[in-house]
Parts: C-alpha cells; structure tokens; sequence
C-alpha cells in the first residue's frame, strides 16, 4: 500500500507542472482574446508600462470597456493579482463597471468569455481556465488563482475606510473629473496601497466644467494652460477613434480585392481600392455616426463648451462664467514674482499668532517691483490697500496694491487671509503693513456689521481708513477683469488673491437680472476658495483708479537739473515718511519694532 501511494504522489508531482502550463496557456489565450478588442489608442493606454498615467475620454470612446477587459485580462493571467475601481457613487459603479447597457461591463464580459459552473450560493464562470466567483451585492469577484477585483463608490465610507492598508496592483479612478478630493485620497489611500507590488494608478474621465485639481493638473492642454502634473503619463481615448462606429473591413467586387466601412447599424460604405483610402472615410463615418450627429441633434455649431468637452475630450474654459479672466491671459503677463514670507513678527504675542502662517517680507517684495525701463531706476511707487473683514467662516483679508504715476499697470504687493482672527488682532495685522510701506494713498474697508471696530481702528489705532465703495459691484467687478484682460494688472504667483481669481465663477441668472458670485462653491479641486481677498482687491482697485486715470508729463532726462531735484524731493519726503514712523513707535516704546525694520532702507 505504501509503494502504491508513492507510486501516486510521484505521478501527480509529475504531471503538475504541465497541468499548471496548460492553465497558464489558457489565461494567456483568453487574455488575448479579450485585448484583441482594442483599438491603437486603447492598446497604448491600457498596456503601457507608465505606473501613472491618465486619460481623457469622450462619450462612446469605450474607455471603461478597454479597462474592463484589461482589468479580467491580468487577473486570470496574474495568481494574487488585485485591482480596484472606483467612481463617484456605488451606482454609478454598478451602472458603468459592474453590468452596463452596452454589455461592456465586468459580469457581461466573463459571462461572454467564460462557462458557467454550479454553485449552491453565488455565480461561477469558468475564464480562462480560472474560476471566478461572483458576490454581486459587493460587487467583488474572487478568483480561483488568488487574485481579486473590487468596485465600490466614493459615496460609500464604509468602503472607502476599508480600502485603507490594502495592497494594490492596479487603483482605476474613473469620471476622476467629479471627485473633488482626489488628490487627498491619492496621497493618503492610493500611494500607500500600490507601494508593496510599485502598483499603477489609472485617472480617466471626461473633462469638466471646472479647471482645477488634479485630473485636469494631469491632462489639461500644456500649450494654453502651462506644464501637466510632473510624473503623470497622458493620452486621449476619443469616440472619432472608436472602430465600433466605422471599421475597415475587407472584400471583393468583380473578383477584386476591395475595402468597406461598416458603420455600427451594419451600413456599409465603399467599395475602395486601397486600404487607406478606407480608412480615411472610416474616420468621417465614425465622425458623422457620433460626435456630428451630436451636432446635428443639438443645432451646435462646433465651439460649444459642452462639445468640446463631452465628444473632443478637451478642457475648455467657459471665460463668461468666471469672474476674472486670469486663465484667458498669458502667464508670464499676468504673472511676475512669488509670494514673499518673512518671519513672525509678532513675537511677543506668538501664541496667540501661533496658527496663523508666516508674514510677509515686504523689503524683498517691493524689490520685486519692475523698474523704469527708461532710466533703470526703482519708481515712486505708491500703495492701495484694501480689507475685506471677518471672522468664521468668512476670513479676515488683506490686499496691497502698487501703482506708480508714469505706468498704468497695477501690481499685487501682498495678499493674505485668515480665518478666527480677533478684532485687536485684525487691527494689529493692519496696522503692521500701514507701518511697512512709505507711501500709502488708499486704505478702504467695508465696515459693514463692524462700524464700531472700525471707528475705533480709525481712532486708537491711527489708521485712515475710509469706507469702500460697495454700490455697482457687478461693474467694479467688470471694469477689473477688463483691467486684466488688457494686460494692465499683474499677480503673484499662486498668492491668495491669484488662488480665489482662478475659482471665481457667477452663478446662472436669468437674463438681466443681478450676477451674483458662488462664493461658498466647492470647485473641482475639492476646496471653497471664496471671494474675500477678491472683494478687498476690488475695493482698493476702484479707489486708486483715478489715480490712473492720467499719466503726468514724462520724466526728465537723467543727469538734468530737473532730474537731480526731483530725485532730492523723493529722497526727502521719504526721508520725513521714515522719521515719523520712527518717531510714532518710539513715542509708543516700541523697541523691538524699531530692532525689526533697522536694516531697511529709507
């Protein structure tokens, strides 16, 4: 008995690895059916070596079918493999990734490919040598290899917390374009899954409304809106490429070899003799079969936003919709130096000031200024600031313009905002950049709800502020963003104030009614920027446009006697700013003050 069992075991030792080759066959076999199914465009994205990559797609590009398949392919060919899907909502993921209308989804795909087999509790479909069992209530199928696809939505939390410490060889995001917090969940759920196997990260979606976050940072268009998100590898999947709508096929007339297209309802087209000349009106069949019946169907001329984005797979900015045009300009314009942070002044309040962010360095910023092209000297420069007060939720915010007689350009010195700031504190914030600049010529405010906290800024405080001009905002609002479409205004890159300009946008209104602004709008990103650093901006902006409004006579040639007596005025009256100052905190015992602005020259 012990010779026959050994006898056993050494026959089956032996036949193991040919019956685990035929399997390997097998799923590599039936792999390559599935993947037989993509189109040139959808073989590039779905094979690709990239460990990130994201692609924009259009309606009836068959993107999700592509990685429905892909995602079936690895799991019968790869034991232990895991992928995950993930979409807006649970139902969404069932509709699109699980069973869908156009039998393009998981379950409709193994049901196509696969056999099924008897089982008591749940449904068996036999793939490529594998078996896969299905647990639809979880959308969840585990195969017989070990490996493992999950789908669940973003709206599910309990699903969301449970993918925390998986290990992943796959993370498909889908419609990325409507999660407003990607990018926190890629830095905290996505990175930390696909570490233990240096996973891959799939984003696909259709472009959106809202220019922002991270999908549109990996695939937004790098000639008009600048550089993609480092690392990310970038494709288009649209439906004019899609076979499904128009394909090649060959045949014969009159015993010659010839070429047809066959549109998606089985129409053909042709005969042609060549292949190429096939393929060129396969492309207008599959146009006129998808995206141009689109256009017939709506009346659109082909410059729609909708358009563009749901059939041509590109971002458009919808210019009408946003309060400023900043995204309409050209960078290097609109842009011309960073934010500069300094230390905390407020030392001897530090806890107090302990959360809120570091000042700003207002020495370096003013270097940032451009010079007089003319004479390459520094301009007298003088400064608007605006205040736009608050507390919780809407902040405490602070901007400075600067402007100068022999330009009409404007420059952002210094934005800021923060939230839970007290009102001594807002007054002690005010009264440090008051104290920071030489040549202050508007301080505006808007005192409503804190009429008394603004009287007494005024009074103890020493501060001339006056009231904002708050009447025909929609105008003021008109006559800035015209300012910057004309290339006059100038910002600091990624300040607070360029951050709420790119997010800005009115909220539809019936014709000729009263714009307002989506100021507690969550744009694509996942924030609420709001409008609070803007509305102070607009404040000083209307004020110091008069200022604007003429240009003096032109400067005197350098060297001249006219020159040399302006340039000693200058130096004089900054001479008297700086000994006043100097005086006022003296007069206060202000000395730590007076050791924080030593070396700054007046």
């Amino acid at each position: 008995m012990d010779g026959l069992l050994k006898q056993l075991v050494a026959e089956f030792a032996r036949r193991r690895p040919v019956v685990a080759e035929e399997q390997r066959d097998e799923a590599a076999h039936t792999a390559g059916k599935l993947r037989d199914f993509y189109y040139p465009k959808q073989r590039a994205y779905y094979t690709s070596k990239a460990k990130r990559r994201a692609t924009s797609k259009t309606r009836r590009a068959g993107a999700t079918t592509g990685g429905c398949r892909e995602f079936i392919a690895r799991a019968i060919e790869h034991a232990g493999w895991r992928g995950t899907y993930v979409t807006t909502t649970k139902r969404e993921a069932r509709e699109r990734a699980w069973t869908s209308d156009t039998k393009s989804g998981l379950l409709d795909i193994l049901r196509e490919f696969g056999t099924a087999v008897d089982h008591p509790s749940v449904e068996c479909i036999l793939i490529g040598g594998v078996r896969a069992d299905i647990h639809d209530q979880a959308m969840t199928i585990n195969f017989s290899n070990g490996s493992r696809i999950d789908l669940f939505g973003a709206d599910d939390e309990r699903a969301l917390r449970k993918q925390r410490g998986l290990a992943k060889h796959v993370y498909w995001i889908d419609e990325a374009q409507d999660f407003r917090w990607l990018e926190r969940f890629y830095d905290a759920v996505i990175m930390a899954a696909l570490a233990d196997y240096d996973g891959e990260c799939w984003l696909s979606g259709t472009p959106g409304r809202d220019c922002a976050g991270m999908f549109y940072e990996a695939t937004k268009d790098t000639e008009d809106d600048g550089p993609r998100l480092v690392g990310w590898e970038t494709h288009t999947i649209a439906v004019v490429d899609n076979p499904y709508f128009g394909r090649v096929v060959g045949g014969s007339e009159n015993g010659w070899l010839c070429y047809y297209v066959v549109d998606n309802v089985g129409e053909r087209t042709g005969p042609f003799a060549s292949y190429f000349e096939a393929e060129a009106a396969a492309t207008k069949v599959r146009w006129d079969r998808s995206a141009g019946a689109a256009l017939k169907a709506k009346g659109w001329k082909g410059d729609e936003p909708d358009f563009i984005r749901e059939w041509l797979g590109r971002w458009v900015r919808e210019d009408a919709r946003y309060v400023y045009p900043v995204h309409a300009c050209n960078p290097y314009d609109l842009l011309y130096a960073p934010p500069r942070k300094a230390f905390n002044p407020f030392k001897p309040i530090h806890d107090r000031f302990a959360s809120h962010p570091d000042w700003y360095d207002f020495k370096r910023a003013i270097a940032d200024l451009p010079k007089m092209k003319k004479f390459n000297k520094r301009r007298q420069w003088m400064y608007a600031i605006g205040v736009d007060f608050g507390y919780h939720p809407d902040p405490f915010a602070l901007v400075v313009w600067a402007f100068a007689h022999d330009t009409q350009d404007v420059y952002e010195l210094f934005s800021w905002k923060a939230t839970r700031v007290h009102t001594d504190d807002q007054g002690a914030y005010m009264k440090l950049v008051w104290d920071s600049l030489d040549n202050v010529v508007v301080f505006v405010g808007d005192p409503a709800g804190k009429q008394d906290d603004f009287e007494m800024w005024k009074t103890r405080m020493n501060l001339p502020l006056d009231e904002a001009n708050k009447r025909g905002k929609n105008t003021l609002e008109e006559f800035l963003a015209d300012d910057i479409r004309r290339g006059r205004v100038h910002l600091r890159t990624g300040s607070p104030l360029h951050d709420e300009m790119k997010h800005l946008i009115y909220l539809p209104t019936k014709p000729g009614k009263t714009r307002e602004v989506a100021k507690h709008r969550r744009s694509g990103d996942g924030l609420v920027h709001g409008d609070h650093c803007c509305d102070a901006a607009r404040y000083s902006y209307e004020a110091l446009s008069h200022y604007l409004s003429k240009l003096p006579d032109s400067a005197p040639d350098p060297g001249t006697p006219e020159a040399l007596e302006a340039e000693a005025e200058a130096f004089e009256q900054k001479l008297d700013n700086a000994e006043k100052i100097r005086a006022e905190r003296l007069a206060q015992g202000d000395e730590e003050y007076l050791d924080s602005i030593a070396d700054y020259d007046y």
